[in-house]
């Protein structure tokens, strides 16, 4: 029976920090690989967010040759004064969202997160983030 107990706690442990959290506010990510990408984080957990932002389509087409592994993220809002940065992470998927493609070549595109390892200071901020919208 303890050891069911435990095994319950775990799993619902593990889906606790896997939920997502939509955020509702404008709060950015920033990041540069090859390329330096700004978005709007779409949703947020103990392990990572999405965003999403505007790229360039040759540009895109471009670093598809190149995946980096581990970036360095800074996270902030003006309105908030929040200011999180050098969060390593893990990019899980970066694709194109929506279809929507406008004139000018710019694609919608949605990349998704893992944090690698959050120090206490970035845990702090990412679990600030989390409470106001959960």
């Amino acid at each position: 029976m303890r050891s069911e107990e435990q095994l319950a706690r775990n799993n619902l442990s593990s889906i606790m920090e896997q939920r997502r959290f939509r955020v509702r506010d404008n709060i950015y990510v920033i990041f540069c690989s090859k390329l330096c990408r700004l978005g709007r984080i779409v949703d947020i957990s103990r392990k990572g967010l999405s965003f999403e932002y505007l790229a360039l389509e040759e540009d895109h087409a471009l670093e598809e040759d190149r995946r980096v592994d581990i970036v360095a993220i800074n996270i902030f809002s003006n309105s908030r004064a929040l200011y999180i940065s050098r969060i390593l992470c893990r990019v899980v998927y970066d694709i194109s969202w929506n279809d929507y493609q406008s004139l000018i070549g710019l694609e919608n595109r949605r990349c998704g997160l893992e944090f690698a390892r959050l120090s206490e200071e970035q845990m702090s901020g990412v679990m600030s983030v989390i409470d106001e919208f959960r």
